[in-house]
């Protein structure tokens, strides 16, 4: 197979090179509709959380096939690709660097506003909601970094960061060594109003649908110009390591990241 059982996207071979790319992804109402979110909002998600994994391998959708379902929704996409431009979540080596496309943490509190009404200025709440009720799948930046041959290794952030992280780790048989966690502003404000741990909020929530990637070191500043370029900033946050583990080095001592995320069937503590 030309992407291994566990990536993102599944793929066939369709000669001269090339690669069928198929996703099919299914929108849970209990787990991925949140209270506040309206049919349209949830329709457009459904289509964004699968352009987000053909995001994080570079390949650009070309199809949809729609199946609905009640209470669920399903969803397929098709895509096609050069086979030397896919970027798998298998090829990190230790010294890459780690990468994504965005700050974290919005959604996991989005979510906490809407399911448990905390607060939040009018500002930064509509910030913080909007994140969970009218996300973005990174498809142009996917797109752009397929082209610069900087990434080993490419997951979408849907499942959280941390549970992208390990997902990226074991699948390349390395570790990763964090050190600086990128926070969003807004969830930083959110966090001490009240009383949250922003470390928390930005690890273990999920849904931003930002792209995490291993990049070659000698190839940074490459991937760099590519994002920006479509309008966007690659964010270094740390490295691969041949030790087998997730870190976060913070204030002098390194803490075990936990594998775990945001579960899409099953309510998330949140």
């Amino acid at each position: 197979m030309p992407i291994p059982f566990g990536d993102d996207v599944s793929a066939y071979d369709i000669g001269n090179g090339n690669l069928a790319v198929l996703k099919t992804d299914m929108l849970v109402d209990k787990t991925d509709v949140p209270p506040g979110m309206s049919l349209w909002q949830a329709a457009r998600k459904a289509v964004v959380m699968n352009i987000s994994d053909f995001a994080a391998k570079g390949v650009r959708p070309t199809a949809i096939l729609v199946s609905l379902g009640l209470p669920r929704n399903l969803r397929e996409r098709v895509g096609t690709a050069k086979k030397n431009t896919l970027m798998p979540r298998s090829g990190a080596k230790p010294g890459d660097l780690l990468a994504v496309t965005g700050f974290f943490g919005k959604t996991s509190a989005g979510l906490k506003i809407l399911l448990h009404n905390l607060e939040a200025p009018p500002k930064i709440r509509k910030t913080i909601v909007d994140s969970v009720l009218m996300p973005y799948a990174r498809l142009k930046e996917g797109l752009a970094l397929s082209r610069t041959k900087a990434v080993t290794a490419s997951i979408d952030s849907s499942d959280g960061l941390a549970w992208s992280v390990h997902e990226i780790a074991k699948a390349s048989n390395v570790g990763f060594l964090i050190n600086t966690l990128p926070i969003a502003e807004d969830v930083k404000t959110f966090a001490r109003l009240n009383k949250l741990d922003p470390t928390e909020l930005t690890l273990y929530g999920g849904e931003e649908y930002e792209l995490v990637l291993a990049i070659k070191p000698k190839l940074w500043k490459k991937a760099e110009k590519a994002v920006k370029e479509v309008g966007r900033r690659l964010l270094l946050i740390g490295k691969a390591t041949a030790e087998k583990q997730v870190l976060l080095e913070a204030e002098d001592k390194r803490i075990i990241i936990e594998p775990r995320g945001y579960e899409h069937f099953k309510r998330a503590k949140v």
